[in-house]
């Protein structure tokens, strides 16, 4: 009996992952936008009707390709939500690495070598982790953290 999956049925779990993480982003944004703004604002809105469209898409054509294309836009539109709920806070250029891993894990629904796109998702990660602190150590010792953020 062999219980091994295949590329469709992976991506498929993959998927269901993605509709997870969009459900916490959407979440995120909203408690960013209630804490920072004092209430629901333009990131929330984005993240909730992008999470609407998910939860649609999910009831009405869950085990269609495109299903998979969604639930990677919507990701991608809830770390956007997040980006904007935190505009003008210090860590939002830390922010902005979010959007770079959640792109590498996107690409893995668009290619048919999924481990060399695993591979640059968690590259991205785990030096956006490492190097944010000693980045800002070094910008603030030469006083640049400002110009930095502007450029």
């Amino acid at each position: 009996m062999n219980h091994g999956m295949n590329l469709e049925q992976f991506r498929m779990q993959a998927a269901i992952g993605l509709c997870a993480m969009s459900a916490v982003l959407a979440a995120a944004a909203l408690g960013i936008d209630m804490v920072r703004w004092g209430g629901p604002g333009m990131a929330s809105v984005l993240a909730f009707a992008t999470l609407v469209a998910l939860v649609a898409g999910l009831a009405l054509f869950r085990h269609q390709p495109a299903f998979r294309y969604l639930a990677v836009s919507v990701l991608m539109a809830q770390v956007m939500a997040t980006l904007i709920a935190m505009r003008g806070h210090p860590q939002q250029v830390d922010m902005h690495m979010a959007f770079f891993a959640a792109l590498a894990m996107c690409a893995c629904f668009m290619t048919s070598r999924p481990s060399w796109s695993g591979r640059r998702w968690w590259r991205c990660t785990i030096w956006g982790w490492a190097c944010s602190g000693a980045r800002w150590c070094f910008m603030a010792a030469r006083g640049s953290i400002g110009s930095c953020c502007m450029r």
